[in-house]
C-alpha cells in the first residue's frame, strides 16, 4: 500500500479501489465478530477498525487486532492494576488508585 495521487482522467481499477481506499479508511463493525467475517482473508497490517459495541478503534499488527493510542497504553499493564503517571514520559502500574490520576494530574 501506499500513497496515491490521482488525476482526471486516471482509471480507477478494482486493485486501486483495494489497495489506496479499502485497506486505508476506518471500517466500521457493529463487534468484532462482523469485523472478522468481513475482513477474513483481506487482512493488511495497518488496517483500523471502529468497534461499536465497545466504542473502540482497533488496528490489525499483521498478527491480531489491538487497542489504539490511550487505549493501548491503559491495556497494557496486568489486569487489576491501575495505570499512574508521573507527569514524564513513564508510566507505572499499581494496584491502588493513585490520588493524581484521579485528578487528571
Amino acid at each position: 500500500m501506499g500513497f496515491k495521487d490521482f488525476t482526471a482522467g486516471d482509471v480507477l481499477t478494482a486493485n486501486d479501489v483495494d489497495n489506496f481506499l479499502m485497506r486505508q479508511t476506518v471500517m466500521v463493525f457493529d463487534d468484532a465478530a462482523a469485523r472478522d467475517t468481513a475482513l477474513s482473508g483481506v487482512l493488511t497490517e495497518g488496517m483500523v477498525v471502529y468497534l461499536k459495541d465497545i466504542n473502540r478503534l482497533q488496528k490489525y499488527d499483521g498478527a491480531a487486532f489491538g487497542p489504539v493510542g490511550e487505549d493501548a497504553v491503559l491495556n497494557e499493564g496486568e489486569a487489576g492494576q491501575d495505570v499512574v503517571s508521573d507527569g514524564s514520559a513513564g508510566i507505572r502500574y499499581e494496584n491502588s488508585i493513585s490520588p493524581f490520576l484521579l485528578l487528571g494530574v
